[in-house]
């Protein structure tokens, strides 16, 4: 005898009532400098790359440039065993992959000689970052930090705004036809 409950959940599920997950926090500047995952993050600090620790430094080494000019690499900051996977392209928002492919401005070899420089853009517990750093091809091991991605973050924000608003529009919507049935 379950006529009015089930009656009951089949109307809740026939709306398809469903909200899309925010990629960002409302504010990402306060969240990037009062946190204090961030605030050690965004200290310059040792780096590493973690991928194919228990092969020999050679082969590290070969598999290291080999991702860096795939444009990705895993890289952790020793000192808070953060591991990140990057990706070092100009469009890594994009979703054709054919626009996201590595530039000289995100994964350069030709600074410093026996060094790679490495940028990085991409979101962090819910805050636009950018990974900054280097890594030295012989030890596979350099410096690195974070920083806030502020022209990002306003795209995002904006992103976010409108989707506040599109869900509040549909919850609005929502409580009006549920009204009108009641009545």
């Amino acid at each position: 005898m379950l006529s009015f409950l089930g009656n009951t959940l089949c109307c809740v599920l026939r709306e398809n009532f469903i909200f899309a997950m925010p990629r960002v926090v409302p504010d990402q500047r306060a969240t990037f400098e009062n946190d204090e995952l961030f605030r050690k993050l965004r200290r310059e600090s040792e780096i590493m790359y973690t991928t194919y620790r228990s092969r020999p430094i050679e082969e590290q080494r070969l598999r290291f440039q080999a991702d860096c000019s795939e444009g990705h690499a895993d890289l952790a900051f020793v000192s808070t065993g953060t591991n990140l996977q990057l990706t070092f392209t100009a469009n890594s928002w994009s979703e054709r992959p054919e626009e996201r492919i590595p530039t000289r401005e995100f994964v350069n070899f030709d600074i410093e000689p026996g060094k790679v420089h490495l940028k990085s853009q991409f979101i962090l517990n819910g805050v636009c970052v950018m990974f900054r750093g280097w890594v030295d091809l012989n030890s596979v091991r350099g410096i690195g930090c974070l920083e806030f991605d502020e022209e990002r973050a306003l795209v995002e924000d904006a992103i976010l705004r409108e989707q506040v608003e599109h869900n509040n529009r549909r919850v609005q919507e929502f409580e009006d036809r549920r009204m009108q049935r009641q009545r």
